[in-house]
């Protein structure tokens, strides 16, 4: 693993040099930036040096000229007023001077080296300008986290590859003297550690431990993070005790807020909430997901920086976000309660892949062995408990592009299309691309594939195309496809997309669950019992017509079909045997059948 090797002294006008440096006697602006330099010191005739070829008196322009010098630096030196010309060395010289001139003024000069040079070839360093591009990222970060306004600061740094580890001179100090302090804390120079390492070799570690680049990695935690938060919207706060005791402990003035100062006496109370919360079985998994791709970005930070304090730093903010969440929702359940419903990308992918074998089912069609294979190996890949990296989903990405380029049926191109629009949507084994998932998807819906209206739907609604996305649904429910139906009975129920509409996004709901989709039953069964009871008797009796229809009654139906007393009677019959049944009595087909 690659390691980092940085070391930061300072320098203070008017003080004495330190031990370790090259210079001697009493610091000043000379020393860094004058024509002659220590010269002037060290060229005296008292002053006699058995190593001069390595004392700064061959440097007429001092210590910059030392960081530059021929054979050791490699490229033009860069610095905060850009790559130093015969002119812009004048200027920094004149800058420099003017901010290093008096007492108390100081100057810092940073060493950061790689531990190989196959390390940093690894990492894409080779020449000055590499090196140069990470300082300029580097430097206004560290900047800020230790006090230092990036607009008064002077810097310049030269790449050195004169010794066994490749290593940059980085000196840098303030136009206008606010610090009086040399040294840094522990704590900024472990900081400063995890921002070189950040932009220097954390992102090729990442790439080794999980096949993806540090972007993709990054996106695949917010995205994860964005699930788990939707997820805990289907958690009804009111029925939570210990939320119920946080809410009558709580003041009932002041601001309701995570950081503020009027619920710091209540944190931990949230705190242990919260984690409650992400152990419960609305949010375990999700969290769990969450971990899963926010662990490696800790762990290459870590190997690369000895300390990493990206998992803390992540943790404290989902705390804080959560917290915020269950003090907005405690306000909310005292005067009515809030019932929220979600879909996961879990859940959708599943009752996608149930529709999908559903169409199947009813055709004549048969989908390509091959492709029932790979859809097995897609879906595996997706319930494993550990993520696979990118390259096993680029694998099964390309052999889906090679049944679709092959002479498959078009039932087969549907589904693929729709596999390849999962796959780009959801970013599996690869950076987000809603362009390329929507334009599978719209293929795989001219095909003819129904359970690819609730994925249009979510593309469009991460596209800000709502009323497109709206209109997937209601194109899905008129297909008679059950999650689309659920899923725009629940955007109509909430309004969050649409104009509110309770009962119609009810009746989109019965409607669902009479197609026999659970989720939308159990819905029902939680937030409406009346309509949960009129689903039971719709379900029976489309059960019952089944019955009915069969060859041991078709031919009594059909003499009932011009006859309209028989026809009533065939009715309260029906309503007579669902009526036993939601009594859990047995029934008179029941026994004579």
């Amino acid at each position: 693993m690659p390691k980092i090797i940085d070391t930061i002294r300072f320098f203070e006008w008017g003080k004495q040099a330190p031990k370790n440096s090259r210079f001697k006697g009493i610091m000043n602006d000379k020393m860094i930036f004058g024509y002659n330099g220590y010269m002037d010191y060290t060229g005296r005739k008292d002053a006699v040096e058995e190593n001069i070829k390595d004392q700064l008196t061959l440097f007429e322009d001092g210590f910059i000229g030392y960081t530059a010098r021929e054979g050791a630096a490699s490229g033009s030196t860069v610095s905060s007023i850009g790559v130093l010309t015969p002119e812009k060395r004048k200027e920094l010289r004149r800058i420099g001077s003017a901010a290093f001139n008096k007492p108390g003024d100081l100057i810092w000069d940073m060493v950061i080296s790689m531990e190989s040079y196959e390390e940093a070839h690894k990492n894409h360093l080779y020449h000055q300008a590499d090196y140069a591009a990470v300082i300029e990222k580097i430097l206004p970060q560290f900047f800020r986290k230790v006090g230092f306004d990036p607009q008064n600061m002077i810097w310049w740094m030269d790449y050195h590859n004169n010794k066994k580890h490749p290593h940059m001179h980085v000196v840098f100090m303030e136009k206008i003297h606010t610090r009086d302090k040399g040294s840094f804390t522990e704590k900024q120079l472990k900081t400063l550690k995890q921002i070189i390492a950040k932009e220097m070799t954390v992102r090729e570690t990442i790439r080794e431990l999980t096949g993806n680049d540090y972007e993709t990695q990054f996106r695949l935690k917010d995205q994860e993070k964005e699930e788990m938060m939707e997820a805990l919207h289907t958690v009804d706060f009111s029925k939570i005790d210990s939320i119920k005791a946080l809410a009558a402990a709580l003041p009932r003035s002041g601001r309701m807020q995570y950081g503020s100062y009027n619920i710091l006496p209540y944190r931990e109370s949230i705190d242990r909430i919260t984690d409650q919360l992400l152990q419960s079985d609305h949010l375990k998994k999700a969290y769990e997901d969450y971990l899963r791709a926010l662990d490696p970005l800790d762990q290459a930070m870590k190997n690369d920086a000895d300390e990493s304090t990206i998992r803390k730093t992540e943790l404290k903010k989902l705390h804080s976000e959560i917290g915020n969440i269950i003090l907005r929702e405690i306000r909310k359940f005292q005067d009515r309660p809030v019932y929220r419903s979600w879909v996961s990308g879990r859940q959708l992918v599943s009752w996608m892949d149930e529709t999908e074998d559903k169409e199947r089912s009813g055709r004549s069609e048969v989908i390509h062995k091959e492709y029932e294979d790979l859809r097995k190996e897609h879906r595996e890949a997706l319930e494993s408990s550990q993520r696979p990296n990118k390259a096993i989903f680029d694998g099964i990405y390309y052999r889906y592009e090679e049944i679709l380029n092959s002479d498959c049926d078009p039932r087969t191109a549907a589904c693929i299309h729709h596999k390849l629009a999962q796959m780009e949507f959801f970013g599996e084994g690869t950076s987000r691309n809603l362009n390329l998932a929507k334009m599978h998807c719209l293929k795989a819906i001219e095909e003819g594939s129904i359970h690819s209206y609730p994925l249009m739907a979510k593309i469009c609604f991460a596209r800000k195309e709502i009323t497109e996305g709206m209109n997937a649904l209601y194109a899905g429910m008129a297909n008679g496809d059950g999650v689309s139906e659920y899923m725009l009975g629940i955007e109509m129920i909430y309004g969050k997309r649409t104009e509110r509409d309770k009962e119609g996004g009810y009746r989109c709901l019965i409607s669902s669950a009479v197609h026999g989709f659970q989720p939308a039953v159990d819905y029902l069964d939680s937030h409406n019992p009346k309509a949960f009871d009129e689903v039971q008797r719709a379900r029976v009796a489309r059960s019952m017509w089944g019955h009915f229809q069969s060859r041991s009654v078709g031919n009594e139906i059909s003499g009932y079909l011009h006859n309209d007393e028989k026809i009533h009677h065939l009715q309260g019959r029906i309503e007579n045997e669902i009526e036993v049944y939601l009594n859990n009595q047995k029934t008179l087909s029941r026994r004579t059948r």
